[in-house]
Protein backbone atom coordinates (compact mmCIF):
# COMPACT_ATOMS: atom_id res chain seq x y z
CA UNK A 1 0.00 0.00 0.00
CA UNK A 2 2.40 2.57 0.48
CA UNK A 3 3.66 2.36 -3.05
CA UNK A 4 0.06 3.46 -3.89
CA UNK A 5 0.07 7.04 -1.28
CA UNK A 6 3.72 7.44 -3.07
CA UNK A 7 2.05 7.46 -6.34
CA UNK A 8 -0.58 10.05 -5.35
CA UNK A 9 1.43 12.13 -3.65
CA UNK A 10 4.20 11.88 -6.88
CA UNK A 11 0.57 12.93 -8.56
CA UNK A 12 -0.46 15.76 -6.17
CA UNK A 13 3.17 17.00 -6.22
CA UNK A 14 2.77 16.81 -10.37
CA UNK A 15 -0.45 18.71 -10.41
CA UNK A 16 0.71 21.25 -8.22
CA UNK A 17 3.42 22.22 -10.62
CA UNK A 18 1.94 22.09 -13.49
CA UNK A 19 -0.95 24.72 -11.69
CA UNK A 20 1.74 26.76 -10.22
CA UNK A 21 3.56 27.21 -13.71
CA UNK A 22 0.50 27.66 -14.97
CA UNK A 23 -0.01 30.75 -12.96
CA UNK A 24 3.41 32.25 -12.97
CA UNK A 25 3.26 31.85 -16.96
CA UNK A 26 -0.61 33.52 -16.83
CA UNK A 27 0.66 36.51 -14.59
CA UNK A 28 3.58 37.33 -16.88
CA UNK A 29 1.46 37.65 -19.60
CA UNK A 30 -0.68 39.86 -17.42
CA UNK A 31 1.91 42.06 -16.59
CA UNK A 32 3.58 42.19 -20.28
CA UNK A 33 -0.06 43.23 -21.47
CA UNK A 34 -0.28 46.08 -18.72
CA UNK A 35 3.26 47.02 -19.32
CA UNK A 36 1.83 47.15 -23.19
CA UNK A 37 -1.46 48.89 -21.94
CA UNK A 38 0.32 51.52 -20.17
CA UNK A 39 2.82 52.15 -22.36
CA UNK A 40 -0.31 52.93 -25.38
CA UNK A 41 -1.86 55.06 -22.79
CA UNK A 42 1.24 56.96 -21.80
CA UNK A 43 1.97 57.96 -25.69
CA UNK A 44 -1.73 58.97 -26.45
CA UNK A 45 -2.05 61.32 -23.30
CA UNK A 46 1.35 62.94 -25.19
CA UNK A 47 -0.42 62.97 -28.55
CA UNK A 48 -3.18 65.05 -26.82
CA UNK A 49 -1.38 67.45 -24.74
CA UNK A 50 0.59 68.11 -27.98
CA UNK A 51 -2.49 68.86 -30.00
CA UNK A 52 -3.95 71.08 -27.01
CA UNK A 53 -0.55 72.82 -27.06
CA UNK A 54 -0.69 73.43 -30.95
CA UNK A 55 -4.40 74.29 -31.01
CA UNK A 56 -5.67 76.08 -28.02
CA UNK A 57 -8.27 77.54 -29.52
CA UNK A 58 -9.74 74.34 -31.36
CA UNK A 59 -9.31 72.33 -28.24
CA UNK A 60 -11.41 75.03 -25.57
CA UNK A 61 -14.37 74.85 -28.46
CA UNK A 62 -14.39 71.01 -28.73
CA UNK A 63 -14.50 71.14 -25.14
CA UNK A 64 -17.64 73.81 -25.26
CA UNK A 65 -19.18 71.89 -27.72
CA UNK A 66 -18.62 68.17 -25.97
CA UNK A 67 -19.76 69.94 -22.80
CA UNK A 68 -23.23 71.33 -24.04
CA UNK A 69 -24.04 67.97 -26.43
CA UNK A 70 -23.71 66.25 -22.96
CA UNK A 71 -26.07 69.24 -21.04
CA UNK A 72 -28.56 68.72 -23.63
CA UNK A 73 -28.65 64.75 -23.52
CA UNK A 74 -29.14 65.26 -19.32
CA UNK A 75 -31.84 67.18 -20.13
Amino acid sequence: MPNANTKKTDSKQQAEEIASEAIENVKNTVQDTLEVGFGTVKNKSDQAENMIKERPLLSVGCAFIAGWAISKLIK
